[in-house]
């Protein structure tokens, strides 16, 4: 029996209420990329229990909206993002979607994604997570937090679950490993193997849970 304290709930309820902003329904692209914004909320729960430590919703919350800024390009200026879409699978392009991005709207998608939960009030421990869900070291608010999204878009891009394709190159921050190491001893490419053996079973085993952010 899983019992939540109130900031969970309150955390919960205001993802939902995000959740909700959006279509989850529409292009294909968007459909994969809620599918992976759901596994990375599940991942994040995941590696926080690998790693030891106190589960709370906002694990599971810091995963599911790590990519709202992304949501939101795709949602809100879709002619736009549609175009960028096309000329990144094609034969011009060189770039990861990453670079792409950030030379197509001058700015990055968690950057973007750490904006909109500012404006909407979520906490900063969770803003921040977003904002730096990339560069984990440079979270000052909670680095532990921020690393366990980090790690989790990581394992489910290397695992396939991705809208991007072969479109990204992903690395783990190597800053927080001092973090990771305080954590359990010598965390190392061997433990990025056994989280990534348990995702799809996590996955599976959390789909109820899941479900409810997707009706």
């Amino acid at each position: 029996m899983v019992v939540l304290g109130f900031h969970e709930i309150q955390n919960i309820a205001l993802s939902m209420s995000v959740v909700k902003l959006f279509d989850r329904r529409g292009s294909e692209f968007t459909e994969r990329l809620w599918r992976h914004s759901f596994s990375v909320g599940v991942a994040c729960r995941m590696v926080a229990s690998y790693l030891n430590l106190k589960l709370d919703g906002k694990y599971f919350v810091g995963g599911l909206l790590h990519d709202v800024g992304k949501i939101f390009l795709s949602q809100y200026m879709p002619d736009e993002f549609e175009r960028m879409l096309k000329y990144m699978e094609s034969g011009e392009n060189k770039y990861t979607y990453h670079v792409l991005e950030e030379q197509w709207y001058g700015i990055p998608h968690a950057e973007i994604g750490g904006e909109l939960l500012n404006s909407w009030m979520f906490p900063s421990d969770i803003t921040e997570a977003v904002t730096c869900h990339h560069e984990p070291s440079l979270a000052s608010t909670d680095i532990i937090f921020t690393a366990c999204v980090h790690l989790a878009d990581i394992l489910c891009s290397i695992k396939g679950i991705t809208p991007l394709k072969d479109h990204f190159f992903l690395t783990v921050d190597e800053n927080i490993l001092p973090v990771l190491y305080a954590l359990k001893e010598d965390f190392d490419a061997d433990d990025m193997e056994k989280l990534l053996a348990q995702i799809d079973l996590e996955i599976e085993r959390q789909s109820s849970f899941v479900s409810a952010f997707k009706r």
